[in-house]
């Protein structure tokens, strides 16, 4: 029994996705003739299906992947080829991809500049700019000459800018799925971990600027016969002066962007009223400077100019509700959109045929070039003190995923026209699929065998038989205390804990009329457990009821911070969709519960 439910997981994605497979060419005929037979507008209502379908498919797959090892990332391009008929309505051409996929882009790498505290950026900028500015060079010229050698040995003909496009593609990492490695960590030194992301949301930007450098100039006729050639010609007067314009532009619209947030927060504290609009000019910002950057600066601009002004924006308490809009809205709809399109173009042919070249890359760039890149860049900063050591840059050599802006870069490079840019998406896809498949999974036990984190048990540290009592605490924003603390309390009592308290902020919903309300009932559920367990013989339980101003995850700060006696936390599950980054830093286990 023990086993069938280890394997049930598994045994419901394989499933899954034979049913889809298998159904997916016949109900997209059936469903594409029974609504052309049914309406005059059937196209129309053709794409409002498609969308819907793509939302369930991503629903359906991330809620699979939950109980398994696999990332969900792989599900979903896994899922997105098998149901690759049923996308063809808004996949059809190569536009509306473009579009897609760079509004994703745009919202991924504004999401990876917030995700930044711009304070640690500043303090560990050295280590920074070395890894992600000096290590994206170093990873694209050293991929494609890897790519070149793997090629000529396996006996494919691949031409040189599909190589080079394809090396400055894959050479940047992904905040988006380093990030929920860290999830159960609690680092020694937590400068690893704002490397590991900052220099990851940093390098997106760069791959993107000289992946659309590249296929910018190889577009208009330039011919090379070697990667040092292509590389040298980024040297010269004309084509410098384009990167420097990027680049500067880039950094100018992304300060206006910075001071139109500052300008809309300034307001915001002044108003102390949340509007429907805030998402909605939240949301515009990113699309606002990248089109601006764009306009002005030429390709790779607008990446640039999004980022930046995430990055110098930080979030305060009074507009921090569009936040978890934000996050959910790129969590939820644009990285399962790109993965899914990635999917859909997967031809199976060509993937099994360039196997043997994706496979020997991705593995030489996981265990070989990522390890060279981190030392060769991070190596003169090694040292006592302050510096860092060799445990920490072995751990940040295989922290090194590739993800979500290396897929949207090949997406855009598949159908760019170059020569043998079909062989583009086959090797690019082995390389994301295995650094996804291999290094997640290894993250916990790496860190904890280097002594770099410590992974978090969420089973709670009793302290019986000395010192003070242990105690579970329940956090809440609004009513849904009342529902979650019985099993709280059943589980509490399981591990020898006698005591709870429910830590209770209702944010901007606080005001003493609603807090007496609230209290008034977690005074009746105390009654009743305990008047339950006196007539069972059972032993008392102590509780308490804290309510408190202010944002959740800062009074959860202050009561870790003023109590040595909490032995775990329970929290509902949509907690992490607001500031993920703040949770994942606190020193006490989280159990997440419905």
């Amino acid at each position: 029994m023990k086993f069938y439910s280890s394997i049930k997981p598994y045994l419901l994605i394989l499933s899954a996705f034979t049913a889809v497979l298998l159904m997916a060419p016949n109900f997209s005929k059936f469903l594409t003739g029974f609504i052309e037979g049914q309406s005059d507008d059937g196209h129309k209502l053709m794409v409002l299906v498609t969308i819907i379908l793509v939302f369930s498919v991503g629903f359906i797959v991330y809620y699979l992947a939950k109980s398994t090892f696999i990332p969900s990332f792989v599900l979903v391009i896994l899922f997105g080829f098998a149901a690759k008929d049923l996308f063809q309505p808004i996949f059809y051409d190569q536009f509306t991809i473009n579009v897609i996929t760079t509004l994703g882009a745009v919202y991924i790498l504004f999401g990876g500049g917030l995700e930044t505290p711009f304070k640690n950026f500043k303090k560990l900028f050295r280590y920074i700019f070395s890894l992600a500015f000096v290590g994206t060079f170093i990873t694209s010229i050293s991929l494609s000459w890897i790519i070149v050698v793997v090629a000529k040995l396996a006996g494919f003909e691949i031409s040189l800018p599909a190589i080079i496009v394809l090396g400055t593609a894959l050479a940047s990492t992904d905040p988006a799925a380093i990030i929920p490695c860290f999830e159960n960590l609690v680092f020694k030194k937590h400068r690893v971990k704002y490397i590991a992301i900052s220099e990851s949301a940093l390098n997106d930007v760069i791959g993107a600027i000289l992946t659309i450098a590249f296929l910018t100039l190889f577009q208009n006729g330039l011919d090379v016969s070697s990667i040092g050639e292509a590389y040298g010609f980024l040297l010269t007067a004309d084509t410098f002066f384009l990167l420097a314009k990027s680049v500067v532009v880039g950094i100018i619209v992304g300060v206006l962007g910075y001071y139109i947030l500052e300008f809309w927060n300034k307001f915001k504290q002044r108003s102390q009223a949340e509007e429907e609009t805030d998402n909605a000019f939240f949301l515009a910002i990113p699309i606002l400077t990248f089109a601006i950057g764009e306009l002005f600066g030429g390709p790779g601009s607008g990446f640039l100019a999004a980022f930046l002004s995430a990055l110098l924006f930080s979030l305060s308490d009074h507009i921090k509700h569009v936040e978890h809009y934000f996050n959910s809205t790129v969590k939820s709809f644009m990285k399962p959109m790109i993965f899914i399109i990635l999917g859909s173009l997967i031809d199976l042919p060509k993937l099994i045929e360039f196997a043997p070249i994706g496979i020997i890359v991705a593995i030489i760039f996981m265990f070989v070039l990522r390890p060279i890149v981190v030392f060769s860049t991070l190596g003169p900063f090694v040292g006592k003190g302050e510096k860092l050591s060799i445990r920490e840059l072995i751990f940040l050599s295989f922290v090194r995923e590739t993800g979500v802006i290396p897929a949207v870069l090949l997406i855009t490079l598949a159908g760019s026209g170059i020569a043998s840019a079909e062989v583009i998406l086959p090797i690019g896809m082995w390389v994301i699929l295995l650094t996804l498949l291999i290094e997640p999974p290894l993250t916990p036990w790496l860190a904890k065998r280097l002594k770099v984190a410590d992974r978090i048990d969420p089973e709670p540290i009793t302290q019986l038989g000395g010192g003070t009592q242990p105690t579970a605490v329940l956090v809440s924003r609004g009513a849904s205390f009342a529902r979650r603390l019985p099993n709280v309390v059943d589980w509490a009592v399981k591990h020898n804990i006698f005591s709870v308290a429910i830590l209770h902020s209702p944010e901007e919903k606080y005001s003493d009329e609603y807090v007496q309300e609230k209290q008034e009932i977690a005074d009746a559920l105390f009654l009743k457990i305990n008047k339950d367990r006196a007539n069972k013989q059972e032993k008392e339980i102590r509780f308490e009821y804290i309510s408190s101003q202010g944002y959740l995850q800062d009074n959860i700060q202050r009561y870790i911070d003023t109590h040595e006696n909490i032995s775990i936390i329970f929290a509902g599950k949509r907690m992490l969709d607001i500031r993920s980054k703040d949770i994942k830093e606190l020193s006490v286990p989280f159990l997440f519960i419905d």
